[in-house]
């Protein structure tokens, strides 16, 4: 298994549903840079921000996370 950060597995999820940063960042009413600087590691990921990104995908935080798992992404 492989470790990534949130981001990175923010983006495989997002890349896993066919999204561009633009599309998701506009589901969950981010800037896309804003998203972008997430996927990239320069920006912290709250638990709020998890929820947020959840609904842009139509996803709970629960279901997220376990499509991560599933895509065999470990959180670090």
């Amino acid at each position: 298994m492989q470790i990534v950060c949130y981001g990175e597995f923010i983006r495989r999820v997002r890349m896993f549903h066919g999204l561009s940063q633009k599309e998701l960042a506009m589901r969950c009413r981010l800037k896309p840079q804003y998203l972008s600087a997430i996927e990239c590691g320069k920006k912290q990921v709250s638990a709020s921000m998890i929820e947020r990104i959840a609904a842009g995908l139509d996803l709970s935080p629960d279901q997220l996370l376990l499509q991560g798992q599933s895509l065999n992404i470990v959180l670090a």
